[in-house]
Parts: structure tokens; sequence; C-alpha cells
């Protein structure tokens, strides 16, 4: 693996953390607007408080791997995505501050409030960030240059707004899941009701998102007709090349590692041969009696 490799692995790993760890935290926004009860946001919230902050650290970090890893490719998409990624980062902003500001009023229309502007913009969060995988997959106009050719309202094409939608459905369903983990008793319950409707939700539109790739993206069809994923023949093929180029490596390492040690042995031997010759006495030996 060379060093390109290794840091497009890195800044994978690190995207997915992000989805991963902070999909359930952004899709618990919405479920909040599906109970009227105080004490039950309470607990939603509750229940993602200790790790929610944390969780962004994962999408900044990534962040930071792509701009020292590929600054062209931060460069491009900043430039392309750049109303889209100010109106993410103004919505994760604002969810951070509803859930600061929810619990500092008693007031059921002041929590409530709150909670709507949470719910909104997690979902829009979601969205955007779906948003901008959508059009990576799909692919954005650009010039000889790599600037970005468009607006705001390019990115707004139908493939792209089905895979953030596709990506809230997904976050609700995690979240779902996640909540019935970590709650128990009558509200348990009632979130493991929830999730008849989530999954089949989330499994139509992972169906749905797949089609539309297979018919409307060619170029990702013709990665793969090029490209197959043959973990089998591509490990022979691959693998074996890389074997028999590593066998040859070691065979000329060893054999230059066997020279020089041959080279050292002789030296070592003729120096000592040397000074022993060179002691006193040796050379000219006393008679015996």
């Amino acid at each position: 693996m060379n060093l390109n490799a290794f840091w497009f692995v890195l800044v994978g790993v690190l995207l997915t953390g992000y989805a991963v760890l902070d999909g359930f935290d952004l899709g618990t926004g919405p479920l909040l607007l599906c109970t009227r009860s105080d004490h039950e946001r309470r607990v939603f919230l509750n229940a993602i408080g200790p790790i929610w902050n944390g969780n962004g650290v994962w999408l900044v970090t990534g962040g930071g791997a792509l701009f020292a890893a590929f600054p062209q490719v931060v460069a491009t998409v900043m430039s392309g995505f750049y109303d889209l990624f100010m109106l993410l980062l103004v919505a994760l902003i604002f969810r951070a501050a509803a859930i600061e500001f929810r619990s500092q009023r008693p007031g059921t229309g002041w929590r409530t409030t709150w909670d709507v502007a949470f719910a909104i913009s997690s979902i829009l969060s979601a969205f955007l960030l779906g948003v901008a995988v959508g059009n990576i997959i799909w692919g954005i106009p650009l010039d000889s240059a790599r600037e970005y050719e468009g607006s705001f309202l390019t990115l707004l094409h139908p493939y792209a707004l089905f895979t953030g939608l596709t990506t809230v459905v997904l976050f609700i369903m995690h979240a779902n899941v996640y909540l019935v983990l970590k709650t128990d008793g009558p509200l348990r319950e009632k979130l493991m009701r929830w999730t008849t409707v989530t999954v089949p939700a989330y499994l139509a539109c992972f169906v749905a998102f797949n089609a539309l790739t297979l018919f409307g993206c060619p170029h990702i069809v013709a990665a793969f007709r090029e490209r197959p994923l043959d973990p089998e023949r591509t490990f022979h093929r691959r693998a074996g090349g890389d074997v028999q180029h590593r066998a040859r490596d070691l065979e000329k390492t060893a054999r230059a590692r066997f020279r020089e040690f041959l080279r050292g042995a002789g030296a070592a031997s003729a120096s000592v041969r040397y000074r022993r010759l060179s002691e006193p006495g040796l050379l000219d030996p006393e008679p015996c009696p």
C-alpha cells in the first residue's frame, strides 16, 4: 500500500466513523417530534448527552486528514460546496445551541420551541450531508483548472436530493435502534413499535437508492465492471505478483547480506589472525627445554 492509498483509507475510516457514531445523534432530533411527553424527550436527550459533542471530532479529524493528504481535493470541494457547507455549519451550531438553551427555563413553550429547533437543525444537517455525498457519487462539473462550474442550485438535482432523504431516514432508524438499547420499560416498548416503521422505511430507501445509482450513474457501473469485486481472483492476481516481487527482493537482500556477512567474517578472521601473529613470542618462540 502506497502513501496515497493509506491516506485514502484513513480519510474513509474517519468519515465512516463520523457517520456511524454521529448518525444516531443526528437521528435523535426528528424522533423528538414523535413524542409529546417532555419526560420522554428529556430521556432521548440524556441518552445522547454524554457523547453528542465528542462525535463531531470525527468530522473535524476527517476534514483535517483530507486537507493534509489531498489539498487539491479540499480546494475543489470547498469552492463547489461552499454554500452547502455554510448551511451545514449553521445547522450544526444551531443544533448545539438548542440542546444547551432547552433547559435554561422550565416553561413548556420554551422547551418545545428549542426541541423543534433541535429537530429541524438535525434533519437539515443529515440532509445536507447526504446531498454532499450524492453529488460526489453523481459527479460535479469542473473546468480545466478543476474549479467548480455551477451554483448552489446545481447541487440540488434529484439524485442528490434522494441521497439526502435516504441519509435522513438512515439516521432516524439508527437513532431508533440506539434508543431501544438505552431505555427500558414502557418507553422501550414504544420505541420497539417505532422500529416496525423506521427499519422498513430505510430498507425501501436503500433499495431505491441502489437502483438509482445502478441506472443513473453509468461511471459507477463501469468502474465495477473494470474492477470487479472478486476477492479470490483479485487476491491471487495481485497477491501473486506481490509475492513474486517480494520473493525476488528478499532473495536479493539475502544474497547481499550474506556477501556482507562473508566479507565481515573474513575481515574479522584476518584481523584476529594478524593480532595473534603480532603477539610477542608467537613469531620467535623460545625453544623447548
